[in-house]
């Protein structure tokens, strides 16, 4: 899916808390263990943080988020994602695009899901009924006619979709009063990616990344967390996949014909998998079985919904995924649906 939930984290307009309280503290940790020195949380059964007063400025304009903000909505499971790293749960959260993995990793933390749409578009009655304090999603450009029903509804932050990554953490960090946990779990990522580098700087390698999405054929563009990952890391992509400007209205994704997709070979091929992301019908392509990459069984199917976000688990993963292929694990390295409790423990423990 290629709308506003669809996506993954901030881009150069970034959220800055222009006037906010310090006093809360929260329980909530990330892992589900506890804090040591506090005693409430954002969401769930405890009395929520006063998040004070605070204005924060976001590209779609400035927001007043009110004192004593106890229902938190994402309307993406990115967004909440994205909380949770932070140490900060959300109430409940909508997912229009049914990211499999990251349903199941929320809804082990209790965070229970509600309908907010069809998918296409939003059910702003459905969201109006759950009541919020407060509403936060991450969207990409060309979804300004979204916001002023929402926050109609109640105070919404759209934290914005582009290639940094790091934005998107320490963004929602800045929002939720956990700004020295969003910056430990950017460190902890950084590590990650150095590895990859060092990695690739001793075998170099190029990955070409492919997507069949509602008869769209295409791949990443440079505003997805996934090329810039592959972009510092110093792994090459294929040219015509170099500098990639996304399609109108429909962020991250970059098109082209099945006539050039022999342009797009690299010695590791990824298809995108998942709700919205066809492989079988690429695999199909005379064009793709042509690949020498192909031929050669130097391809894999990863996770569409984890390379297509931005949120800090999301980072993990891609970055377990290009160094899988770094190391010849081939195909067999990409993660799976099986691998996520084990990939998100893992994730637990390296951002503390």
């Amino acid at each position: 899916m290629l709308l506003a939930g669809a996506c993954g984290d901030g881009d150069d307009a970034d959220a800055e808390v222009t006037e906010a309280s310090t006093d809360a503290t929260t329980s909530t940790s990330v892992g589900g263990g506890e804090a040591e020195s506090s005693d409430t949380t954002v969401g769930g059964d405890v009395e929520p943080a006063d998040l004070g007063d605070r204005v924060v400025a976001t590209s779609f304009g400035e927001v007043e988020i009110p004192g004593g903000v106890e229902t938190v909505l994402t309307l993406d499971a990115i967004t909440a994602l994205n909380m949770v790293s932070v140490g900060v749960e959300p109430s409940r959260y909508a997912d229009p695009n049914g990211a499999v993995i990251l349903q199941g990793l929320l809804a082990e933390r209790g965070i229970e899901l509600f309908e907010a749409g069809d998918g296409f578009s939003f059910n702003y009655e459905s969201i109006a009924a759950e009541e919020p304090d407060l509403i936060v999603l991450t969207a990409g450009d060309g979804f300004d006619a979204i916001i002023d029903p929402l926050s109609d509804i109640a105070p919404t932050i759209v934290l914005p979709f582009g290639s940094s990554w790091r934005d998107a953490v320490l963004d929602t960090g800045a929002i939720f009063d956990r700004s020295e946990e969003a910056a430990q779990v950017v460190e902890a990522l950084e590590g990650e990616l150095a590895l990859l580098a060092e990695e690739a700087a001793t075998s170099p390698f190029s990955v070409s990344i492919l997507i069949q999405t509602f008869g769209i054929l295409g791949s990443l563009s440079d505003d997805v967390a996934a090329s810039s990952l592959i972009a510092e890391a110093g792994i090459e992509r294929p040219a015509a996949q170099s500098g990639a400007e996304a399609m109108p209205g429909a962020p991250g994704l970059m098109d082209f014909s099945a006539e050039v997709l022999g342009d797009h070979d690299a010695d590791f091929v990824v298809v995108m998998g998942g709700v919205f992301y066809d492989s079988d019908a690429l695999q199909e392509l005379p064009t793709f079985q042509g690949l020498p990459a192909v031929q050669d069984g130097r391809w894999g199917v990863a996770d569409g919904d984890l390379w297509f976000a931005g949120h800090p688990f999301a980072v993990h993963w891609i970055l377990q995924d290009l160094r899988a292929i770094a190391s010849g694990g081939g195909p067999d390295g990409l993660g799976v649906t099986g691998d996520a409790d084990r990939r998100w423990a893992e994730f637990l423990e390296l951002v503390g």
